[in-house]
């Protein structure tokens, strides 16, 4: 079975809603993609998607890049001092694939103050990036201050440059 990745994110809602693991204060998500040159995008839209779990926006993000170029890991601070832990793998095994999947694990663990919500499977289990770059999360009016994934792509690219954490809010 292919979840899309807003399949995913409204199956983590939906048991964010329960209150069964509390108030979320961490999240991890793996994942792969097709081509590290795709990853900033990817990741700055993985990014705006796991924020609107916690109901706050990006504050700072730190990038780094693996010397081969093929995993790109993204540590994001947001506005209420929640965590998003984010690691991208390229597989240019799965740009062979018509739907860019692979044979590598995603996985996806959101940490709240009274327990965790886990999603893990072979991405082929997911639908890839064909989600990715469609319409945004939906987002609470008072988050309409978000950074739009345009402004946390350049974020992401300017902290690889630099080697240090960029400030968003």
């Amino acid at each position: 079975m292919h979840l899309s990745l807003s399949d995913v994110f409204r199956t983590v809602e939906d048991a964010l809603a329960t209150g069964q693991a509390g108030v979320p204060v961490s999240a991890r998500m793996q994942w792969s993609i097709r081509a590290a040159a795709e990853a900033p995008a990817v990741a700055a839209s993985l990014l705006s998607r796991l924020s609107s779990l916690f109901r706050s926006s990006l504050s700072r993000v730190m990038v780094q890049q693996h010397i081969s170029g093929e995993v790109l890991n993204v540590l994001a601070t947001l506005v209420g001092g929640q965590t998003i832990s984010l690691s991208l793998f390229s597989n240019p095994a799965a740009a062979g694939s018509a739907d860019g999947t692979s044979a590598r694990a995603a996985d996806l663990l959101v940490v709240g103050n009274h327990g965790v919500i886990r999603l893990e499977g072979d991405s082929a289990d997911f639908s890839s990036a064909s989600d990715l770059h469609g319409n945004p999360p939906e987002q609470p009016e008072q988050l309409a201050s978000f950074p739009s994934p345009g402004e946390v792509e350049a974020a992401l690219r300017q902290s690889l440059q630099s080697n240090s954490a960029v400030k968003l809010a």
